[in-house]
């Protein structure tokens, strides 16, 4: 990201939206200054939202397990997931 966080606004897009779920497990001062790299999949669930809501950092496929659920789970709207069978692929 070429800006700041706040230089964004209320803007929305894929990299802003990995780059707050970032800061959500891995803390606010991840995203403070500029030149976050923000890599992301794109995930098929919650079904019917937009597409820059679905952003899923590949960061969080990095997390212990119990970490990498937690947000999973909630990023995905999914309470169903089972950790043996999750592959990004």
């Amino acid at each position: 990201m070429s800006k700041t966080m706040e230089e964004y606004g209320d803007r929305k897009s894929m990299a802003i939206t990995t780059a707050k779920r970032m800061a959500q497990f891995l803390g606010d001062d991840m995203i403070k200054d500029k030149g976050l790299a923000c890599r992301y999949i794109v995930s098929r669930s919650p079904e019917g939202t937009p597409v820059t809501e679905r952003a899923i950092p590949v960061e969080i496929f990095k997390a212990g397990a119990q970490v990498q659920d937690a947000y999973l789970r909630r990023w995905c709207s999914c309470s169903s997931l089972v950790q043996s069978s999750l592959d990004i692929r």
